[in-house]
């Protein structure tokens, strides 16, 4: 990084690196996000069925062209992963226990965002940085449910971090590195290169001159250059092109108000803004947010690295606060470094008050309390896998499950992968591939259609139906048990498995 960027005082008085202090605090956040996981090791989501259950079927090989348990998906007939280099990473534990593995996954997951900020802060020689890492575990329940959970969002965010550390450090190779990464760990791995514009952007603003034209926009060269090269050798290439279009486009397109009525009352609430109750619990994310509003009405904006980090933070606290609120769990950690950055630049004189560093600490160690209070009250079992379980033990090969909710065919496609379900991952697919099926499909749960156990037999060509008990008492739940040939075959305290008997030979299949 270039020296121009920050104040001369400031430059002295970042030579000395952070040491013990830093990995003290890194241990410390990492024990405080392991510990909720390891008191409740089974699945957090249902995503992380998917998602081993793809690692495991790696195992085989790399290549997976098809999912054909997915039988009413665009992936029974062509499937491109999007986040094969998270699944490469699950491969060598996907074959231990659910549990396990699980737990296994999210915790390096945790790990590898705990150290992508402590590296981010030294890099950066930020002040106080073990109070910043520390922060990490208390920035409200949001993202800690998702550092919980075994999913490749997860590896977005330190992504993130490192990208915007790369950035403000100027190292264009590291960057392309980490932008070819993010790209094959998850499928808004582009984000990079977003970032890298609002790099560009910063410099344009304050008018800080680079020696060339290909100076002052190698960092999104680099950002492009390295996803792109990423995406060209993945094993099912051109394949992951579309998928990646449908994932980051389609999707949450229809997650919206002009996206088809039917499909968005399927989709669940990640893509949806947070409601006020849930907003209210993000209360650190959002007076970090405004702790950087504050250092730019002070002036400390005026460096590229301050204006940059700020920006991106910014942008997306805001996109997930009206929007997408999985943005959030990407705004939050990069808040943090924003602020450390402001701080760099200031000198460490904003902390030379011991009532001001009392204050923070106080801020921090609170958050911390109040996001782990409310986290560790989500360390419950898991309600679908022993549905799951037994209709792996019940149902035939080739037999279709009609899931009342489609998430429910994530623990059929890891615990039964040779039965068939409607959909897998997200029902979008469902919409794209045969639009009226899905149409019937939706009338059918929400208890639009009068005669569902004709429809699931005839349309769906399914024999077994999965219910939640909070289902029982709709009209897809009465109607359903009302038909004296729909048998309840296993019951528990979340779910009713039916049968419906065998369709008859020749029933309907997918898209006719």
């Amino acid at each position: 990084m270039s020296d121009l960027d920050r104040p001369p005082a400031a430059v002295q008085a970042q030579r000395r690196l952070p040491g013990g202090g830093l990995l003290l605090a890194a241990a410390a956040v990492a024990l405080l996000l392991a510990l909720p996981r390891l008191a409740a090791p089974q699945p957090w989501s249902f995503d992380e069925y998917y998602h081993l259950g793809v690692a495991r079927l790696m195992r085989s090989g790399l290549r997976i062209e098809r999912l054909p348990s997915a039988a009413f998906s665009t992936f029974a007939d062509r499937f491109a992963d999007k986040e094969p280099l998270f699944h490469l990473a699950l491969l060598p534990f996907a074959r231990l226990p659910i549990d396990v593995a699980a737990s296994v996954g999210a915790v390096l997951g945790q790990l590898f965002v705990v150290a992508a900020l402590a590296w981010a802060l030294a890099t950066l020689r930020a002040p106080r940085p073990g109070w910043f890492l520390l922060a990490l575990g208390g920035l409200g329940p949001v993202l800690a449910y998702r550092l919980e959970m075994c999913r490749p969002h997860v590896w977005l965010i330190g992504f993130a971090i490192l990208a915007m550390a790369l950035l403000v450090e100027r190292r264009p190779w590291a960057l392309a590195l980490v932008a070819a990464l993010a790209g094959l760990a998850h499928a808004g791995g582009w984000i990079v290169a977003a970032m890298a514009f609002v790099w560009v952007l910063s410099g344009l603003v304050l008018r800080q001159r680079e020696a060339t034209l290909w100076a002052t926009w190698r960092p999104l060269a680099a950002a492009i250059a390295g996803w792109c090269a990423g995406q060209l050798v993945h094993p099912e290439l051109p394949a992951n092109f579309e998928m990646l279009l449908r994932v980051n486009l389609t999707v949450p397109f229809e997650a919206t108000a002009a996206g088809d009525a039917a499909l968005r009352s399927q989709l669940g609430s990640e893509l949806q803004p947070p409601d006020l109750g849930l907003l209210i619990a993000q209360w650190p994310i959002v007076l970090a947010a405004a702790a950087i509003i504050v250092g730019w009405a002070r002036g400390r904006w005026r460096d590229r690295a301050s204006l940059a980090t700020g920006a991106c933070a910014l942008a997306f606290v805001a996109v997930g606060t009206l929007a997408m609120r999985r943005m959030t769990e990407i705004g939050g950690p990069l808040a943090l470094l924003a602020l450390a950055v402001q701080l760099r630049s200031a000198g460490d004189s904003l902390l030379a008050s011991r009532r001001v560093r009392l204050l923070l600490g106080g801020l921090v160690l609170v958050g911390c309390a109040w996001t782990f209070a409310i986290v560790s009250q989500h360390a419950v079992g898991s309600p679908p896998r022993a549905m799951a379980e037994w209709l792996a033990g019940h149902g035939g090969a080739g037999e279709r499950v009609f899931t009342v909710h489609w998430a429910d065919s994530a623990p059929l496609f890891y615990f039964a992968p040779r039965l068939e379900s409607l959909v897998l991952l997200d029902p979008t697919f469902f919409f794209l591939k045969d639009r009226p099926a899905f149409l019937r499909y939706v009338a059918i749960v929400e208890g639009a259609e009068p005669q569902p156990r004709r429809a699931i037999r005839e349309v769906f060509g399914a024999r077994w139906v999965t219910l939640w008990r909070s289902d029982l008492g709709l009209p897809i739940g009465e109607r359903l048990l009302a038909d004296g040939e729909a048998r309840p075959v296993f019951a528990d305290r979340d779910y009713v498995v039916l049968d419906l008997g065998s369709p008859a030979a020749g029933g309907s299949r997918p898209g006719r």
